[in-house]
């Protein structure tokens, strides 16, 4: 069975034409909120439809599956289209514009992504200038040498291991909030990471200069 792979419009703080390369491959398109002005600016038609209609220039009435929730209220619009995500069964999950612009919807959505470990390992969310990658489990990751990559632990990580960097490392142990991990360069064309319980962590893969 062929499974689906959303991508997911979240709202930004910044106005200016969306610059970003999108994948090829993807099927359903969710809108949130403003995230429904890049949408229709790209050309592109939303499957769904969820937020509380702050941020949006159009009208929604030609829509299908339109979700609108209360201005007052105590979640993000974002966190609506991940609690819908949890309901579908999917090969591959995009984000775009997941880190808003704004420290306090960022640094949630960032948090949130501790409640979401069934996304984990089909997640990719683009930024600017990198793209992120969200792992439960023991990885491989094609790059070009001398493209940086950090690791980002969600919770401890037991015994990480790097191979194929320029700082590899053997069985460390790594915490939430420490910088260990960050501007690490691959040596090789592919890097393979594992660590021994399945703790959560995000890799930003920048882009390569």
């Amino acid at each position: 069975m062929n499974l689906e792979h959303y991508i997911v419009f979240f709202q930004r703080e910044n106005k200016d034409p969306l610059q970003i390369s999108l994948p090829s491959d993807f099927n359903k398109v969710i809108a949130v909120d403003g995230g429904l002005n890049d949408v229709l600016a790209l050309g592109l038609k939303a499957d769904l439809f969820v937020g509380d209609c702050d941020s949006v220039n159009h009208d929604l009435h030609s829509m299908e599956n339109v979700t609108i929730y209360a201005q007052e209220k105590d979640f993000l619009d974002g966190e609506g289209a991940l609690e819908y995500l949890k309901t579908k069964q999917f090969d591959k999950l995009t984000f775009v514009s997941f880190f808003q612009g704004r420290w306090d919807m960022s640094f949630t959505h960032f948090l949130s992504l501790i409640h979401y470990k069934e996304f984990a390992n089909k997640l990719e969310i683009l930024c600017q200038n990198s793209k992120m990658f969200y792992f439960t489990e023991s990885f491989r990751l094609s790059g070009i040498p001398g493209q940086k990559f950090s690791i980002i632990p969600l919770d401890k990580i037991t015994q990480l291991s790097i191979d194929g960097a320029k700082y590899n490392l053997q069985e460390q142990d790594i915490s939430l909030g420490r910088g260990f991990c960050l501007s690490n360069h691959f040596e090789n064309e592919t890097i393979f990471v594992q660590w021994s319980d399945q703790g959560p962590l995000l890799l930003e893969l920048f882009d390569f200069e």
